[in-house]
């Protein structure tokens, strides 16, 4: 079986027209909708500066944080990292999301995107009893459908002739909605079917039922780990005491049995209900955690997960279990060579923002590990790398503002290669700047990251020629001044070799001192230097040009004349 939110057969919401998706070279790239882009982007730098903002306080204060603020705030990010996939995800089920091949494979990754990021959530993340969690994860992304299947069934066969006996169609069905956890449900089909029970077992599990909890009530109370275990102690306590007064042969035996667990010895020894009623080693294991050993810790789910491949040899797995596995095992190195094996289904897009939660939740390595051209580094920024590369890939039309958040998954990173993307980044903004405005922010953002005395220069010298050559003379000469304020050293020859040249030709002469003459040259007298109207246009310092000063008074002159 497959996660896939509902099975083949998912219900269909209304019609209505799917967001656009763009498409990157290597096919797993239509996760990358505009709407997903910009979440994950926010939730993410949201996260890198609420994470400095605590160093900084733990350094300055050298108070360590209240025990479960970080883990309370890595839970809250996760989920909610998991909770923009869903949202694609359903947004997509809003149109014709089943007639267009390539939007429903794009729906179906989403699925599975989105199980496997709820399931390392779960094992890696979450801070809950596991039990009930991941019970819930499985009936959620592969028995939606067939839970209101069994539902439907269940209900039909309870008012038929003959329904209690052993053998019943009714029986197959309500066994597992009990083991989904389905208590209410199991609850009222027991209740319709005890007055047709002449021995009355029926009646007696119906009661039992009604005073104890289900795992789901259970786990949105937010019963603690202890809690959940002396409950379900209590729960398997009652159960056996009711098998012992059931008949060999009685169909209550069986549901009993989902509630009562079993010894260790009869697990190993394959007897228990998981082994009987598991379809598939994933449901084997959900079930045998959930009813049979509800008080393992996470870092023991693995050894769940071991027992129950030994006794199911025969049945074949594919990548995405091999996914699974290793979640299931906390094993995330294998976790992330899985999912770098498949882009497809498992695009940057997804794996840089579930690595950047494992790193924060200390489950990703520090160490530098070989990672292709780009030469050793640790696995984060090896991801960021990546991602950043295919958001701000050219041969896509991606909007300014998405080439943009490249900056923030790049400054997370501290690898050379980083680094040097980082700096490539930063003077690409510069260089596709249209608007004056683009490329101020585009220039700001390099003194941001300490990187305007490395290349500011460059691109306002750059900006300068281009405004020149569009015939721009006052625009030419501020993006001049900057591209002094940024050279290092500290030059002041910018302006003067813009002017020698601007010079030598008599139309751009003229430009220049139509650039430098005041609107009104009665206001300031020729002593006052420099003028207001040089200080607007320069918009910050004025060069200390020589050649500027004689070119602004010779302007200011023959203004006077």
């Amino acid at each position: 079986m497959r996660p896939g939110g509902g099975g083949a057969g998912r219900p269909r919401a209304p019609k209505a027209s799917a967001d656009p998706r763009r498409s990157l070279p290597g096919g797993g790239a239509g996760l990358m909708t505009d709407s997903l882009i910009t979440t994950l982007h926010g939730l993410f730098r949201q996260f890198q500066i609420f994470a400095k903002q605590m160093q900084d306080r733990v350094e300055e204060t050298q108070m360590p944080m209240p025990d479960g603020f970080a883990e309370e705030h890595l839970e809250a990010y996760s989920q909610s990292m998991c909770d923009a996939f869903r949202a694609d995800r359903d947004a997509l089920r809003q149109g014709s999301w089943d007639l267009d091949p390539a939007v429903q494979q794009n729906h179906d990754n989403l699925c599975i995107c989105l199980a496997v990021w709820e399931l390392v959530h779960e094992v890696a993340v979450s801070s809950a009893p596991s039990a009930p969690r991941l019970l819930r994860w499985y009936n959620r992304h592969y028995l939606e459908e067939e839970i209101a299947k069994w539902w439907q069934e269940a209900q039909q066969r309870v008012v038929a002739p003959g329904a209690v006996k052993q053998g019943s169609p009714l029986w197959q069905p309500l066994y597992r909605l009990a083991l989904a956890d389905c208590h209410d449900e199991v609850l009222s089909l027991l209740r319709r079917l005890a007055p047709s029970d002449d021995e009355g077992l029926v009646g007696s599990v119906a009661d039992f039922l009604a005073t104890v909890p289900s795992l789901q009530v259970m786990e949105v109370a937010g019963a603690t780990r202890s809690e959940l275990n002396l409950a379900m102690r209590e729960i398997q306590e009652a159960a056996r005491r009711l098998l012992q007064d059931a008949p060999p042969g009685h169909p209550t035996r069986t549901l009993l049995r989902i509630y009562a667990g079993c010894k260790q010895s009869e697990f190993e020894a394959g007897e228990d209900i998981a082994a009987e009623l598991g379809r598939s080693w994933i449901e084997d294991f959900v079930y045998a955690h959930a009813w049979v050993l509800p008080d393992l810790r996470r870092h023991e789910l693995g050894d769940l997960l071991r027992l129950v491949a030994k006794r199911r040899t025969t049945e074949q797995t594919d990548d995405i279990d091999a996914v699974f596995f290793a979640a299931l095992s906390l094993d995330v190195p294998g976790l992330l060579r899985a999912l770098d094996t498949d882009q497809v289904r498992f695009p940057p897009i997804f794996t840089t923002h579930l690595v950047d939660v494992l790193y924060y939740g200390g489950r990703v390595s520090l160490a530098a590990e070989a990672a292709g051209d780009e030469g050793p580094m640790p696995v984060r920024d090896r991801h960021l790398l990546r991602y950043a590369k295919e958001l701000y890939d050219p041969r896509m039309d991606r909007p300014r503002a998405q080439r943009h958040m490249t900056v923030d998954y790049l400054r997370a990173g501290g690898a050379e290669a980083v680094a040097k993307e980082l700096e490539r980044v930063a003077g690409g903004l510069c260089a596709s700047a249209e608007t004056n405005e683009e490329m101020e922010a585009a220039v700001t953002l390099l003194a941001d990251l300490d990187l305007a005395g490395k290349i500011g220069a460059e691109q306002c010298w750059r900006k300068a020629k281009e405004l020149r050559d569009n015939g721009d003379v006052a625009g030419c000469l501020r993006w001049a001044g900057l591209a002094e304020q940024y050279a290092a050293p500290a030059r002041g020859c910018h302006v003067s070799d813009m002017l020698d040249s601007l010079a030598e030709d008599s139309d751009e002469l003229e430009r220049l001192m139509e650039a430098l003459t005041p609107a009104d040259p009665l206001a300031e007298s020729l002593d006052m230097y420099p003028p207001k109207d040089l200080i607007a246009l320069f918009a910050s310092s004025v060069s200390s040009s020589q050649r500027l000063y004689f070119f602004v008074q010779y302007a200011r002159c023959r203004a006077l004349r």
